[in-house]
């Protein structure tokens, strides 16, 4: 046994665990940042609706989403105009609006738009009378210009600062008492999307975004963190996993099988027209067609495999 092998080993464990913990630690600081930015163009659009509370206008913020446990809503208004479902976006870079679609960075932002749209019907579907306005809003809390506008679909945008005076050029279409009932019949119904006042009383995300905070968007899952082998000992070390099929190879797979069931297709018409006009090559056709048809019906059974996702390739020992 050479001298420092165990406590080479122990360091290599150590260094690589240190290093899964700081590339965790980066996925949650951006993470972070993200919910902050987001956090800050709420309090922004928070600000620029209360000129509308000595006009008749109440508010609900950060609600959940009826029907969907673990997506919010940033602001429910009701007032003289109707009820708007407003979602606030701080968005960085250049936006705007072209042939009715909002665009950030020359990038279509439709699922945005659709989703406000979405939201203010779930919260329209909690009250039992019909009312005669429901706008969805997004609205813009970053650098962007723009006039209040309606996008294709019916989602309204509309930037903080412009806000306030746009809903309130709006024509009435509810009386006071009709505010105040829907207001009320709203507030039992929509639950409360923060969780900080149950654990704690004040809220430990900062009102500001720290300058260290990288911008972007918020990765969907954190990397899972390397597996160790403890029992390894005198260096060996586990066998390599193998690596995980990238979106091109899945690609390159799903583009295969559809040419494969091309052939076959022009297989089996070729089979069946041979079949049905020489009678001396039936038998031959026919045979052809069954393993054709055969062919086809597995390649079909096995679509469902080829079209999910790749998933990780295990080790087999």
């Amino acid at each position: 046994m050479q001298a420092g092998s165990s406590a080479g080993d122990e360091a290599a464990r150590s260094l690589q665990k240190a290093e899964d913990l700081r590339r965790r630690a980066k996925w949650h600081e951006e993470r972070a940042a993200s919910f902050a930015l987001g956090r800050q163009g709420e309090l922004v659009v928070a600000q620029a609706l209360d000129a509308l509370t000595s006009h008749g206008y109440r508010r609900i913020d950060d609600c959940r989403w009826p029907g969907r446990p673990q997506a919010n809503i940033d602001h429910v208004l009701i007032g003289p105009a109707g009820l708007f479902v407003i979602d606030a976006k701080n968005w960085s870079g250049r936006v705007d609006v072209r042939a009715g679609v909002l665009r950030q960075n020359g990038y279509r932002r439709s699922r945005e738009a659709e989703g406000a749209v979405a939201a203010a019907a779930a919260v329209a579907g909690l009250l039992p009378q019909r009312l005669p306005r429901v706008q969805a809003v997004l609205c813009l809390c970053g650098s962007a210009q723009l006039p209040p506008q309606t996008l294709t679909g019916g989602c309204c945008v509309a930037t903080a600062g412009e806000i306030a005076a746009w809903i309130h050029r709006q024509p009435s279409v509810l009386p006071p008492e009709s505010v105040s009932a829907i207001y009320a019949e709203l507030g039992g119904r929509l639950q409360t999307a923060s969780v900080t006042a149950a654990r704690t009383a004040s809220s430990i995300v900062p009102d500001f975004v720290p300058e260290h905070w990288p911008p972007g968007p918020v990765p969907r899952e954190a990397p899972a963190p390397v597996r160790h082998d403890a029992a390894a000992g005198r260096g060996a070390h586990r066998r390599p996993r193998a690596q995980v099929p990238t979106r091109q190879a899945h690609r390159f797979s799903r583009r295969s099988a559809v040419i494969g069931r091309v052939l076959l297709l022009l297989m089996l018409l070729d089979a069946a027209g041979s079949a049905l006009l020489s009678a001396s090559q039936r038998i031959g056709d026919v045979i052809i067609l069954v393993l054709c048809a055969a062919w086809l019906l597995r390649l079909e059974r096995r679509r469902p495999v080829m079209d999910r996702p790749p998933r990780r390739i295990r080790n087999r020992r």
